[in-house]
């Protein structure tokens, strides 16, 4: 400062650069709130995001697992009836091709 200043411009001038500071502090703060804000706002549709993608997962399997079993066993039934009629059936009766 200025040794010439009497001690009233001194204070003065000591106040509005407080006063500048102050804002400046301010502003800082605000900005830095307003993009927390913002990177908490996109987690939180990230996270969303990743809910519904496993929810969708979760219904696509839940369409197609449960019906696999009953499927596997019906397979199952009709190869052993193929396989039983096959055992049943005299060779000589069997058609081996058709014949004219």
């Amino acid at each position: 400062m200025n040794p010439k200043l009497d001690d009233g411009e001194k204070g003065r001038r000591v106040a509005v650069t407080r006063e500048v500071m102050g804002r400046q502090i301010r502003n800082e703060i605000e900005q830095v709130q307003l993009e927390t804000d913002a990177k908490i706002r996109r987690q939180r549709i990230e996270a969303n995001e990743d809910i519904k993608e496993i929810e969708s997962l979760v219904r696509v399997q839940a369409l197609i697992i449960p019906p696999l079993l009953p499927l596997a066993v019906g397979l199952m039934v009709l190869g052993f009836r193929l396989l039983g009629e096959q055992r049943g059936i005299a060779k000589e009766r069997m058609v081996k091709g058709l014949h004219r």
